[in-house]
């Protein structure tokens, strides 16, 4: 019985409360192929510091690769707060692409 609690009592203790919401994507309409990517970063009550990535999917959801060439607000290191901002060189990253149903997460 004992190790039934300490497992429970981990596995709560250990459980994040951070969550990604309300994610915003737009890519600028000055020819740069930049797309701006915005979110908030809801607070944990153990961890500070947080691994943000962004996945991509081209065919409806089905598969998701991680894009790379970001800047801001991702990656390793990331806190909690407000209007965090990422920004995606969609030109330098998929150049050869034009594609009405992309799909963006941010993780």
């Amino acid at each position: 019985m004992k190790k039934i609690l300490l497992l429970i009592f981990i596995s709560t203790l250990l459980s994040q409360q951070a969550a990604v919401e309300n994610v915003q994507v737009a890519q600028r309409t000055d020819g740069s192929k930049i797309v701006d990517i915005t979110y908030d970063l809801l607070p944990d009550a153990v961890f500070t510091e947080f691994n943000v990535t962004v996945e991509v999917s081209l065919d409806g959801a089905l598969t998701w690769s991680q894009l790379l060439y970001l800047d801001g607000d991702v990656f390793s290191d990331q806190v909690a707060g407000e209007n965090k901002l990422i920004i995606w060189n969609l030109g330098q990253e998929y150049s050869w692409i034009f594609n009405d149903n992309v799909q963006l997460r941010v993780l």
